[in-house]
């Protein structure tokens, strides 16, 4: 079933004719972006859903040109048209992958307690669970449209050229998606735009610092 869901969503990104429809996929995040805000409420879940194809927008701008320089390390040579179309089709793949998950990130997101100063175990397994599925979702994308990697993605340089790209993707979209914080929304925070201290920290410091230690003391305590 999932591998239909994923080969459907990359059949209508092949579909897309040119970058103008393939930026318009990215607008399906949206989908899931409400998902994500859905735990706070009100304004969040406006937020989250404006701000995460707003993220991938962003990744795909900021990592165009990184795509040029590892397809000249590789020996590929791609026109500037074909550079940003390689690099959109996995965002835009991702984007509706996100948007056929979002029904059950939602009703994940409604079975908890509801948010209050006492609930940091809920938040931070939201955060955790919204990661790993956004995280998911763009190696899903990039493992689909290897070929923009080269013809050869199954052997060695083509399978180090997909674990470059998928770092390059991680590293850029989760600093992206950092500084655009909040998305499921703190505890102790009022529901906002953006931080105040948005370029303070990133995302793995933060989940390694964290998210994740906490969680280990409560399952574990």
């Amino acid at each position: 079933m999932l591998e239909g869901i994923v080969e459907r969503c990359a059949r209508a990104v092949r579909e897309a004719d040119g970058e103008g429809r393939g930026v318009l996929r990215l607008g399906w995040s949206a989908v899931y972006g409400a998902s994500i805000g859905l735990w706070r409420g009100q304004e969040q879940i406006l937020l989250a859903a404006l701000k995460l194809p707003l993220v991938l927008a962003l990744t795909w701008l900021a990592t165009a040109p990184c795509a040029a320089l590892l397809l000249w390390c590789l020996g590929r040579r791609r026109g500037w048209r074909e550079i940003t179309a390689g690099t959109l089709a996995p965002l835009a793949c991702a984007a509706l992958l996100l948007a056929s998950l979002a029904p059950i990130a939602a009703l994940f997101s409604l079975t908890l307690p509801p948010p209050g100063v006492a609930s940091r175990t809920e938040h931070n397994v939201l955060f955790l669970l919204h990661t790993v599925l956004i995280a998911s979702a763009g190696v899903v994308g990039v493992v689909r449209f290897r070929s923009f990697v080269g013809q050869e993605a199954d052997g060695r340089t083509g399978r180090g050229g997909i674990g470059l790209w998928i770092v390059v993707y991680a590293l850029v979209g989760g600093q992206i998606a950092w500084m655009l914080r909040p998305f499921v929304g703190s505890v102790y925070e009022p529901i906002e735009l953006f931080r105040a201290r948005a370029l303070d920290g990133n995302l793995y410091e933060f989940i390694a610092s964290d998210i994740w230690p906490y969680l280990w003391r409560q399952l574990f305590r």
